[in-house]
């Protein structure tokens, strides 16, 4: 029944203008959180429309684009779970925002819809395995990317003047993220990019993470608009916040955090380690001057399965 209304939802929105961008969607068995936007539909290009031999002027345009979406405010938002549902408005930003307890499967149907019913998606939650497992906390500039931080003439040419095609890869990060994968035979693993990167460049950075065959993960990214935006600058209480809410939702995991020395990672892992030392198993910290991946903390007693 649900693929049916599923169905007839995404036939009617052929016409449509809304979009909903989807910017996270996780939960456990009791719980799940879905987070995105409503924005025109026509302020959308594909990712994929991305090419290496874009210029700069090209990589400026579409890259703007990312901030100049035209949001849909007040719009009425219907999460369908099992045989429950709720309605909420988007913010005076097109913002959302659903976090709900509900018993949960791995295989449930999620339907997330307009109430004019002209846009609807299915929603695929990301529910990290019950067994207990080694997952990953990684920042993403100057993590997995390289972006020039620290020099903010650099970090606006690459965010701006780049597409994610033309951006370049910390090869020694992506080689400890496939180590840490290959440890068991543990499926959907929690791994999750707590960054202090806006929403607009949510698509941007999950490409980028795809392009290199990051394993699947969720983006978890700040609010700068909207009703309860994050502050832009407050990186270790956002981070922190962030990271204690993973850990109260998967107690199964035990984390291997990875930063950089650009900003204020080593602070916020070590914070979180003072007060959650059980839940850390590692904490990797990329030298941005030296490039060098430095051992800041491992628990050689944590259990990894």
């Amino acid at each position: 029944m649900k693929n049916l209304i599923l169905l007839a939802l995404l036939l009617n929105s052929v016409q449509a203008k809304d979009f909903i961008e989807i910017y996270a969607s996780y939960a456990n068995p009791t719980e799940l959180i879905v987070s995105g936007r409503v924005v025109d539909s026509e302020d959308k290009k594909s990712s994929e429309e991305r090419s290496k031999e874009h210029s700069l002027w090209q990589n400026f345009k579409e890259n703007l684009r990312s901030f100049s979406h035209d949001e849909k405010k007040n719009i009425d938002l219907t999460l369908e779970v099992n045989t429950f549902s709720t309605t909420i408005k988007t913010d005076d930003e097109g913002y959302f925002l659903f976090n709900l307890r509900t018993p949960l499967t791995t295989k449930q149907t999620v339907l997330l819809y307009t109430k004019n019913k002209k846009e609807a998606k299915e929603v695929k939650l990301f529910v990290p395995n019950s067994q207990k497992h080694i997952g990953i906390i990684s920042d993403f500039d100057d993590t997995v990317i390289v972006s020039d931080v620290t020099n903010k003439l650099k970090l606006l040419s690459n965010t701006l003047f780049k597409n994610f095609k033309q951006r370049e890869v910390v090869k020694e990060v992506k080689e400890e993220f496939d180590k840490i994968l290959k440890t068991d035979n543990i499926e959907n693993r929690a791994v999750f990019f707590v960054t202090g990167s806006p929403h607009q460049l949510q698509e941007n950075i999950n490409a980028f993470l795809d392009l290199h065959k990051f394993p699947k993960r969720v983006l978890l990214s700040k609010k700068i608009q909207g009703e309860n935006s994050d502050d832009l600058l407050s990186t270790i209480a956002y981070k922190y916040d962030k990271i204690v809410r993973l850990i109260k939702m998967y107690p199964q995991v035990t984390w291997v955090c990875f930063g950089d020395s650009g900003e204020k990672d080593r602070d916020v892992y070590l914070k979180v380690l003072k007060n959650y030392p059980k839940k850390i198993k590692a904490i990797y910290i990329r030298n941005v001057d030296s490039k060098k991946i430095e051992e800041v903390y491992l628990n050689q007693t944590a259990v990894q399965n």
